[in-house]
């Protein structure tokens, strides 16, 4: 059976996304920021180098100062080595601004790619590609602003915390001679579940 390899990538996508949550709603456009929505889109561009950035200002005319505010850079570099499977490798950074306790994020996120073309080198209709994204992330408070029951500030709270990152994705497309295309994928974000917390006391 041809489509074969073709019927099992769409059944593991399916169930992939079928247990996955929502997105961090940082970004509107995912194309734009494509590497931190699915990591198997690094390197998903026609050439071997690309560059983007990205500034986001939400609710200035409300918030004013304490607007959401989100600006981030990313890099992909895809080797030219090889003619049905393409390895990407990427760099995301991204920094948010929420809020009158000016709560800030910091990320750090370094992504790969394999992309698998399911036919022959001249032929290259259907592909499937997986990617793994790992990062850093640094958050912070600005607790000045901060108003406690009783005018007690607790002692049991840092301003800042720090966490590692997992996520990974999946993605097929298809590619006519024509330049008509088409994608489906999906990601699983936070695969390490990591723990946020400003408490300096174990729960």
């Amino acid at each position: 059976m041809k489509n074969k390899p073709i019927l099992i990538a769409l059944t593991v996508l399916f169930i992939a996304t079928a247990k996955s949550l929502a997105q961090d709603p940082v970004f509107t456009q995912w194309e734009n920021m494509s590497l931190y929505f699915n990591p198997a889109l690094t390197g998903n561009f026609d050439g071997l180098l690309r560059f983007r950035a990205k500034y986001r200002n939400q609710w200035e005319s409300l918030l004013k100062d304490n607007s959401y505010r989100t600006s981030a850079v990313s890099a992909e570099y895809k080797f030219p080595a090889g003619s049905v499977r393409k390895i990407s490798v990427g760099v995301f950074g991204a920094h948010d601004k929420a809020g009158s306790l000016d709560f800030r994020n910091k990320a750090i996120n370094f992504s790969t790619s394999v992309t698998q073309h399911l036919s022959s080198a001249d032929n290259k209709l259907h592909a499937i590609a997986f990617g793994l994204n790992v990062g850093l992330t640094n958050s912070k408070l600005d607790l000045d602003n901060a108003q406690w029951p009783g005018g007690m500030t607790p002692t049991d709270i840092n301003e800042k915390t720090n966490f590692a990152d997992v996520s990974g994705g999946l993605l097929w497309q298809y590619r006519s001679n024509t330049h008509f295309a088409f994608q489906m994928g999906g990601a699983l974000h936070h695969l390490n579940k990591p723990n946020v917390s400003f408490s300096t006391t174990s729960v």
